[in-house]
């Protein structure tokens, strides 16, 4: 492949290409709690415990941690 080509391939591509990289996010992660998130996800644990209880299914739920470094 010629040198001129390489470079004007990504070049080509990006206005050709109809799919563009997401966007950055408008604010990174912080850290910590959200207590948002966690009331979201208590809430989903509970849907799947009761769905399970009705088909009668018994649910054990496994907390798995990673190790630290």
């Amino acid at each position: 492949m010629s040198p001129t080509l390489a470079l004007l391939a990504p070049l080509a591509t990006s206005i050709v290409d109809t799919a563009r990289p997401a966007p950055e996010p408008e604010r990174t992660p912080g850290a910590g709690a959200d207590p948002t998130f966690e009331a979201v996800y208590v809430r989903n644990l509970r849907a799947i415990s009761a769905i399970n209880r009705q088909r009668g299914i018994k649910t054990i739920w496994l907390a798995l941690t990673t190790p630290a470094p």
